[in-house]
């Protein structure tokens, strides 16, 4: 017998039963199936497995944890015997086999059921037949942690660059978060909300820079996406040395000097054949 629901929900449980001491890599211990009370066959098992073996012995207490991600669609499973430390755990996705739901608050259960179970000594083919298996389980405490919350709206928010060679690698940093292309705009994906960013300046392209005009600023994001254009422009190049051209500016300050007067160091005007210096 299952409970009654207008919408489908899900039953999570783990069978002590279903776990084979000579696989311990190959459990089946837990299973989860949907629950569609309208439908000829209610039933739905999506996952069946596990990791990890749990022997509780009479009095052992176990921690039981089902935590359930509607952002991922997404539900992990864990139990622990208390007294012993074995765990055994799961992780299932239920994409396309469940469908999360809405804001609000949801009853769940607990409860036991009969099973049946193999005793298995230490050697090796010593399993008995399948023998009655109850657990007389006693229920300590149960919570939930809250209800499902359901993600905020997202927008887009773009930045188009201006004024670099094309292919030219860029990078903006949004809230803390950096990405890098090469092509002429880079998305991020917010909420709403206010934002700083940051964008790569200045950027050496084959010996040229180019810095951004704003390279830093803030965004605001409010129910529709935005775009941000970034202007790049090549900056002023500095002073420098002719250093290729050196021999030719040498020569040209040397032809362009004025004939020393002949009273200067000694300078003799006479031809050149006849120069002499003092001695």
């Amino acid at each position: 017998m299952i409970p009654e629901g207008t919408a489908n929900y899900l039953i999570v449980t783990w069978f002590p039963a279903n776990q084979n001491p000579w696989l311990p890599e190959n459990q089946n211990p837990w299973t989860i199936e949907v629950v569609n009370t309208t439908s000829t066959h209610p039933l739905t098992l999506t996952y069946l497995g596990g990791n990890g073996i749990v022997k509780p012995k009479p009095g052992d207490l176990l921690n039981v944890t089902i935590t359930y991600n509607p952002n991922t669609n997404t539900i992990y499973g864990m139990i622990r015997d208390i007294n012993t430390s074995e765990t055994s755990t799961f992780t299932a996705s239920l994409n396309g086999n469940f469908t999360p739901p809405s804001s609000g608050y949801y009853v769940f259960g607990i409860g036991t059921a009969s099973e049946w179970e193999m005793r298995c000594g230490t050697a090796c083919c010593s399993c008995t037949a399948p023998i009655p298996f109850q657990a007389n389980w006693a229920l300590l405490y149960a919570a939930v942690s809250q209800q499902p919350i359901t993600p905020p709206p997202t927008y887009s928010v773009i930045f188009r660059e201006v004024g670099l060679p094309p292919g030219t690698a860029w990078n903006v940093t949004l809230n803390g978060v950096t990405e890098t292309s090469s092509s002429s705009s880079i998305v991020f994906t917010v909420p709403n909300g206010e934002y700083s960013y940051s964008v790569a300046s200045p950027i050496l392209v084959n010996g040229v820079e180019y810095v951004a005009t704003e390279p830093t600023g803030t965004v605001a994001v409010n129910n529709a996406n935005v775009t941000v254009t970034v202007q790049y422009v090549p900056a002023t190049p500095p002073h420098r040395l002719c250093l290729p051209w050196l021999f030719k500016c040498l020569m040209l300050i040397i032809v362009r000097l004025p004939r020393c007067p002949a009273s200067y160091m000694g300078c003799s005007t006479a031809p050149r054949a006849s120069r002499r210096w003092p001695t």
